[in-house]
């Protein structure tokens, strides 16, 4: 009997560890690692916290954690930063390259996550492919994150029907600063370049939670930055950014 409770107890545990062990899809969900050993798709991954919060739904991000995409950015990046830095602002260039490598980097995957998108809509209940991946969720956020030209990244509170100008005002900004636009950085993976000139009268207004990267001058006398901002704007997508 004891010899027969033993087999069964080899068989139960050769079946777990075989079942882990082929599991094709990886996903950690704030925390809780979830494995599955065929590829789901949107609505199963969520099922099991979609509930559990009112989630602010757009500010919801999946990240590809077995990509080195984003890294590979960075480090062409900061390259290119650095070959500024030596004919440039230093202190400004300086300060953003140690800043960008301070960044923890995933590769952003483009889709809109929604639980009731996802349950009732296929084209939103996207398959997993095999891998690994980090899928956040949060409540609505209450904090803008800015960094770029700026005298020091900072955090500050996010307020209602507040004007992005009226922020960029009150920013200490470097030397190398552009006076007249901002790059938003939405949650949500949009990328917005606003005016903020002080002789622009609209009040422009982002989602809670946004980075606002203070952009390099752009100019005639400064074309290459307008490639930089945006090559920065675009690995700022693949930030991994926890409040």
């Amino acid at each position: 009997m004891n010899r027969l409770k033993s087999l069964f107890t080899v068989i139960v545990f050769s079946f777990c560890f075989n079942n882990y062990a082929n599991s094709q899809v990886e996903v950690t969900v704030n925390g809780n690692i979830l494995n599955f050993a065929e590829n789901p798709r949107l609505n199963q991954v969520l099922e099991s916290i979609a509930l559990e919060q009112n989630w602010y739904w757009r500010a919801s991000q999946l990240f590809k954690l077995d990509s080195d995409i984003a890294e590979k950015s960075r480090q062409e990046l900061v390259k290119q930063l650095s070959v500024k830095s030596k004919v440039a602002d230093s202190a400004t260039f300086n300060q953003l390259i140690k800043h960008i490598e301070s960044w923890t980097l995933a590769q952003r995957i483009d889709i809109a996550i929604d639980y009731d998108l996802a349950r009732f809509q296929l084209n939103h209940n996207p398959l997993f492919d095999d891998g690994k991946y980090r899928l956040t969720l949060s409540k609505r956020m209450t904090t803008l994150f800015i960094f770029g030209a700026v005298s020091q990244p900072s955090t500050i509170e996010y307020e209602n029907n507040q004007c992005i100008e009226n922020i960029v005002a009150q920013i200490s900004k470097t030397e190398s600063a552009d006076a007249n636009i901002v790059y938003a950085i939405q949650p949500d993976g949009v990328i917005r370049q606003l005016p903020v000139a002080y002789w622009n009268q609209k009040c422009h207004q982002v989602m809670p939670g946004t980075q606002l990267y203070i952009p390099l001058v752009e100019s005639q006398w400064f074309a290459d930055n307008s490639q930089l901002n945006q090559l920065i704007a675009e690995l700022a997508v693949n930030r991994v950014v926890i409040e």
